[in-house]
C-alpha cells in the first residue's frame, strides 16, 4: 500500500501538516475505530466514506469489499490526491466524490489549515481564527447523490465530517429510512452550533430505529 499527501494549496505550518499527517495514519491504521465494533463491511458491501482525506480508509474498504462491492468516497478537499493514491494502488472499485456532504445541494464555502485534516463546513465560532483559508466546493445531499446513482442498497456508512456529520444526516432521511445502512461516525466533533455532536447525533439516529454502541463520547456504531 502506497500513499502520498499533497494538500492542493500552500502550507504555511509545515510542522503542523506532519502532526495532520499522523494522525492520519494513527487513525487508519494504528487505532482504527471505523473498523471495530458491532458494525462490520462484508465482501459485496456498498459503502460510503464521508470524508476521505487522502484515502487511507478507501483503500482499506475496498479490499474488504472486493470486486464485487463499490465504495464511494466524498472528500471536498484532498480528493485529487485522493485519486491518484487510488491509481497509484491500482484501485478500480473506489469512487471518488468532490464534494461536501450536508443538508441540502448547493455551492459551500469549506475553511482549511495546515493541518490538512480537518477542513470543515460548519463554520464553528471557536475556530473562527483556526483556519487560514476557505475555498469553494459542491455541496451534496447523500439521498440526491443515491437516486442519481440509482443506488438500491448502502451497507455502511464511514463518516469523520469535521462538525458536519447532523447536516449530513438531514440530507439523508430517504436513506435512513429505506436504506438503513450500518455507520460508523467520529462523533467527538463540535458542530455547526458549536454544540458537542455526539449527544445529537444518537438522538438523531435513536429517531430512525438504529441501535446504538458508544465508544466513550468519540464514536458512535449504529446498526
Amino acid at each position: 500500500m502506497r500513499v502520498q499527501y499533497f494538500p492542493p494549496y500552500t502550507v504555511k505550518d509545515r510542522d503542523y501538516l506532519l502532526r495532520g499527517i499522523s494522525q492520519v495514519i494513527t487513525e487508519s491504521f494504528i487505532f482504527p475505530n471505523f473498523f471495530h465494533g458491532p458494525v462490520q463491511i462484508k465482501s459485496g458491501d456498498i459503502v460510503f466514506d464521508l470524508g476521505g482525506n487522502i484515502g487511507t480508509t478507501a483503500l482499506l474498504f475496498s479490499k474488504m469489499v472486493g470486486a464485487k462491492g463499490r465504495v464511494f468516497v466524498f472528500e471536498p478537499v484532498m480528493y485529487q490526491t485522493l485519486r491518484d493514491n487510488m491509481r497509484e494502488n491500482k484501485i478500480e472499485n473506489v469512487e471518488v466524490i468532490a464534494a461536501a456532504v450536508g443538508d441540502r445541494d448547493d455551492q459551500i464555502e469549506i475553511d482549511v489549515s495546515d493541518f490538512c485534516l480537518d477542513s470543515s463546513i460548519a463554520k464553528r465560532e471557536y475556530t473562527a481564527n483556526y483556519y487560514h483559508k476557505a475555498i469553494s466546493v459542491p455541496l451534496l445531499r447523500l439521498d440526491s447523490f443515491v437516486a442519481q446513482q440509482g443506488l438500491k442498497r448502502v451497507n455502511f456508512v464511514k463518516m469523520d465530517i469535521e462538525g458536519a456529520e447532523e447536516l449530513a444526516l438531514r440530507g439523508f432521511k430517504q436513506g435512513l429510512c429505506e436504506l438503513r445502512p450500518q455507520w460508523s461516525i467520529s462523533s467527538y466533533h463540535i458542530d455547526f452550533k458549536n454544540e458537542l455532536q455526539h449527544p445529537k447525533l444518537i438522538k438523531h439516529l435513536k429517531q430512525y430505529g438504529y441501535n446504538i454502541a458508544e465508544k466513550r463520547t468519540g464514536h458512535i456504531y449504529a446498526w
